[in-house]
């Protein structure tokens, strides 16, 4: 019984091109899928995006 998990780690943007071409990290034990995020904020107050 595997449980899935999601980690956001914030990094420059070496780091970030690294990761994503390697598409796998070790992590401890576990190899996990490597995928691009991009976080969008939204104001609550007046619906806007930042």
């Amino acid at each position: 019984n595997s449980k899935k998990l999601a980690v956001i780690a914030e990094v420059n943007n070496e780091t970030r091109e690294n990761v994503l071409k390697m598409e796998k990290l070790k992590i401890g034990w576990n190899i996990c899928k490597v995928q691009d995020y991009i976080g969008i904020l939204r104001c609550f107050k007046c619906c806007r995006y930042y």
